[in-house]
């Protein structure tokens, strides 16, 4: 089972973060739990369950930023109700937000952090395993073998992402 004990210090309460709004923006990380109401909602709504290891991060940590104080990128882990709506083209996700950028369309796709306003990682839906292989953007841009080792790298390297952006655009020309 994946461990996502590394980033349980990041791990707020609500409370916490409306007493100390102007100091959480400039922590490293922020995380807000996840109800374990709100993750059967969201899977209600998609009329699957989400996948194993998706479903351990949200119990184990939550959502949140990952290296928030990057001013050039989102670094969102997405809500579960808000990979719901990404997956159902619902609220800020209709009217052709993603279908404008056209590269998450596949129904396999299921966009779970948000590194900047348009570039997504996702997981593909089609893999059956306990670990979720992550990937950034396009299907040739295999980020890492599971959510762990995504989020492991990532902490080491903030810029990782920003290297497979350059690599996903150029491939796009």
């Amino acid at each position: 089972m994946a461990d996502f004990s590394f980033l349980k210090p990041y791990v707020l309460t609500e409370a916490y973060v409306d007493a100390h709004y102007e100091e959480v923006q400039f922590l490293k990380h922020s995380f807000l739990p996840v109800p374990e109401a709100r993750l059967a909602q969201a899977e209600e709504k998609l009329g699957f369950s989400l996948p194993e290891e998706l479903k351990a991060f949200y119990y184990q940590v939550g959502y949140g930023y990952l290296h928030q104080a990057q001013e050039s990128s989102h670094n969102r882990l997405m809500y579960p109700l808000d990979v719901a709506a990404a997956y159902l083209r619902q609220g800020k996700f209709e009217n052709g937000y993603l279908a404008n950028i056209g590269l998450y369309e596949e129904p396999y796709k299921l966009l779970f952090y948000e590194a900047q306003q348009g570039c997504f990682a996702w997981l593909d839906l089609r893999e059956k395993k306990p670990t979720s292989t992550v990937y950034y953007i396009g299907e040739a841009d295999k980020v890492a073998d599971s959510i762990e080792a995504f989020l492991l790298a990532y902490e080491a390297q903030p810029t990782l992402l920003q290297e497979f952006s350059a690599t996903s655009r150029a491939k796009l020309r």
